[in-house]
């Protein structure tokens, strides 16, 4: 199962969103999702996708810590190799359209 998160809804702080990042993490768990897409923006308000880069920070942290799988920038689309590994890994996915087109603003999370 898939659950899409909007971690930029009303314009959060960094650490606002990394707060939610977290939170969505665990409800998604304790949920049987397994794969959780957000939208974290890209930056083009100006200010440099300073949300999109701390994220995927904290999602590098933990994967090396084990407490998430694996997770794939949405930068190349289907036509990159990570995205057409989790299609492999979750056909299903195929079928959505955010994650076919490249998209700077979404990092898709497996747990």
């Amino acid at each position: 199962m898939k659950k899409a998160v909007n971690l930029k809804r009303g314009r959060p702080t960094v650490e606002i969103a990394l707060g939610r990042l977290a939170v969505e993490i665990e409800n998604a768990r304790s949920e049987g999702v397994s794969v959780l897409i957000l939208v974290h923006g890209y930056g083009s308000s100006g200010k440099g996708g300073i949300i999109r880069e701390e994220c995927r920070k904290l999602l590098e942290h933990l994967r090396r810590h084990k407490e998430i799988n694996d997770f794939v920038p949405g930068d190349g689309g289907g036509k990159s190799g990570p995205v057409k590994a989790l299609f492999r890994r979750y056909p299903i996915l195929r079928h959505d359209r955010e994650l076919a087109a490249p998209n700077p603003g979404i990092t898709t999370v497996v747990l």
